[in-house]
């Protein structure tokens, strides 16, 4: 079984790779939620003007999330 720290490094490198993909792509990854919305919740999703703005600060707080995480795995292994 995975130690903590082994835990914490992985969720720290899957939410750097999030925020990475939030800033790089956010129209990208809101055409995504927008075809996965009307294929399996048949909800129109219609993304407003500040739609990219908030895909890219999810981004920013999963880089940031993933820097605790980080933090928190070399802590936990001293």
């Amino acid at each position: 079984m995975p130690n903590l720290s082994r835990l914490l490094r992985a969720a720290a490198a899957l939410h750097l790779l999030s925020g990475i993909a939030h800033l790089v792509a956010p129209d990208t990854l809101t055409g995504i939620v927008q075809s996965v919305y009307d294929e399996v919740l048949a909800v129109d999703f219609q993304p407003r003007e500040a739609t990219t703005t908030r895909v890219r600060l999810l981004g920013v707080a999963s880089i940031a999330f993933a820097g605790l995480c980080y933090w928190l795995s070399t802590a936990d292994s001293t």
